[in-house]
């Protein structure tokens, strides 16, 4: 029987909707295929047999699991328990974008705010940890700020923007 996986490496906290997540373990000696399972209403779009998924969330939370197979039987489970926290809502976004996406160097967020004020956005990595974080004074109307990703580890990150009255959130890829 194949080694229990130790750890699946990918975001435990999610928007609802959001989708192209990666997990992965790293292999197992022996195994031939792996087993996964995603909670209700996601789906597993890649993999599902390998080391590594991708997963379209749905709208439901629940656990990633993980079982390693070969001819003498199947491992046992390893859990990461995936929350969702936030919503991916398309009623913002023809008053938010994030361009050019995939991006390497600088990225542009346009947003709207409803009022005069301050907002705050933020680059999270998929493990929700912020790697960017500004405060910026916000006009009515359009707004748009420039992001130097230069120092920013290549991958996935998400992209928030909060004031008093609205939140958007949208993903942004660097290469």
């Amino acid at each position: 029987m194949p080694n229990t996986p130790v750890l699946i490496s990918g975001p435990n906290s999610v928007c609802q909707g959001e989708s192209s997540l990666s997990y992965s373990i790293v292999p197992i000696a022996g195994a031939n295929s792996y087993l996964w399972t995603v909670p209700s209403g996601a789906s597993i779009i890649s993999g599902g047999v390998t080391e590594s998924i991708i997963v379209d969330w749905g709208t439901s939370s629940g656990p990633v699991t993980v079982r390693a197979i070969n001819n003498c039987g199947q491992s046992g489970t390893k859990v990461l328990n995936v929350n969702i926290n936030c919503r991916l809502s398309s009623a913002v976004s023809p008053d938010f974008s994030i361009f050019p996406n995939p991006a390497s160097e600088l990225t542009t967020v346009s947003f709207e705010s409803a009022a005069d004020g301050f907002s705050s956005i933020q680059l999270l990595d998929l493990s929700g940890r912020v790697v960017f974080d500004k405060q910026v004074a916000t006009r009515k109307g359009s707004n748009q700020l420039e992001i130097n990703l230069k120092s920013i580890i290549k991958g996935t990150y998400i992209v928030k923007v909060e004031s008093i009255s609205n939140q958007s959130i949208g993903r942004v890829v660097i290469q």
